[in-house]
């Protein structure tokens, strides 16, 4: 239960335990309320350890965050029929040595005879429809090494959510 990646689709025993997570939460909306007006005034604290932010833990399953929202922002048709939404949030370290890795992977999977450029696009759905709106953010901190190449001559960036392009120095080998 929970252990197996990707999670299927009629997992009803996950479901259900978090469900009974969800419906078990004690959420002080005032609490939170205040919590938010005290950063917007002040900023964030050292630590937000004893603060009332509601995290339901669910052993082996997951957890969730529950974070009052506007109700007018509750637009999809899961929220006009229940209430509330559900988002999927995952946390994942990638670090620069990683990324650096991964580019010239990409790119040196793709440096053959006649490949004269390349296109990466950073930020755009995958082969899979899904996106990864943290990914722009990783690639510009701290900012990608040039890649050394033997066919490329140009390494062009695309931020798919902003249109952005930008060039990638590479060298030859």
């Amino acid at each position: 239960m929970g252990n197996d990646l990707p999670p299927t689709r009629h997992d009803e025993e996950t479901v259900a335990t978090l469900v009974e997570a969800l419906r078990a939460a004690e959420i002080d909306r005032d609490a939170i309320a205040e919590l938010s007006n005290r950063i917007a005034r002040e900023g964030f604290p050292q630590s937000l350890a004893g603060e009332p932010l509601p995290i339901v833990s669910v052993e082996r399953v997951g957890g969730a965050n529950i974070s009052p929202v506007d109700p007018g922002s509750l637009t999809t048709e899961f929220a006009q029929e229940t209430g509330f939404e559900v988002a999927l949030s995952m946390a994942l370290r990638i670090t620069a040595s990683e990324l650096q890795a991964e580019v010239e992977r990409v790119v040196l999977q793709h440096d053959q005879p006649g490949v004269d450029r390349l296109l990466i696009s950073v930020g755009a759905p995958d082969r899979d429809g899904l996106v990864f709106p943290s990914e722009p953010l990783v690639v510009e901190q701290p900012p990608l090494q040039p890649v050394a190449t033997e066919n490329m001559k140009e390494i062009t960036l695309h931020f798919f959510g902003s249109g952005e392009i930008r060039g990638l120095d590479s060298s030859r080998r």
